[in-house]
């Protein structure tokens, strides 16, 4: 009915256990299995807590449907070789041989990588920004798409400047 009428459907996460700003800027993606994945911000600035303090780490959350977004599993923090992974802003992008990337930014920028595609294995991270080697943190946001088979391209929308595009080749 064009955005006229609406009702609820159901909720992907509800856990402010996990969030210290709840679960937003979510972004959904159908799997090559047919599963719906999404990808959540948690925190304000996507840090991770350097005492070792969980509830003070801002990481992504994962979450999985099987059922076309009826019910969705319980959702999970994202690991590389036991490194949690943090940050805001998270898109994800399928490419054609079914690389599941997912780029999160701020205060650092970077793309992660599920090869097998199911968002449960986690193998590489391309950094494309550290801001501990800057002279100044970016607070923007960068967004993501496949402008090819097996090539992302990651643009970072610098305040006030100009636009930067970095591609990806995924192998």
């Amino acid at each position: 009915d064009r955005g006229r009428g609406w009702e609820y459907f159901s909720t992907i996460c509800n856990h402010p256990e996990m969030t210290r700003e709840g679960s937003d800027e979510a972004d959904l993606i159908r799997l090559p299995t047919g599963d719906l994945f999404a990808v959540m911000r948690t925190g304000m600035h996507g840090y991770w807590d350097p005492f070792g303090r969980e509830h003070f780490d801002e990481p992504p959350l994962a979450a999985w449907s099987r059922e076309d977004g009826k019910h969705w599993s319980e959702p999970a923090r994202i690991y590389i070789k036991d490194k949690l992974i943090t940050g805001i802003f998270p898109r994800a992008v399928l490419t054609e041989e079914g690389v599941l990337a997912v780029l999160r930014c701020r205060p650092d920028g970077s793309v992660i990588f599920s090869p097998d595609g199911s968002g449960t294995i986690w193998t590489d991270e391309v950094v494309y920004f550290n801001a501990g080697a800057q002279e100044q943190a970016r607070d923007t946001m960068q967004n993501m798409d496949l402008i090819g088979p097996t090539t992302l391209l990651v643009l970072d929308l610098m305040r006030d400047g100009p636009v930067y595009g970095l591609p990806i080749t995924v192998k």
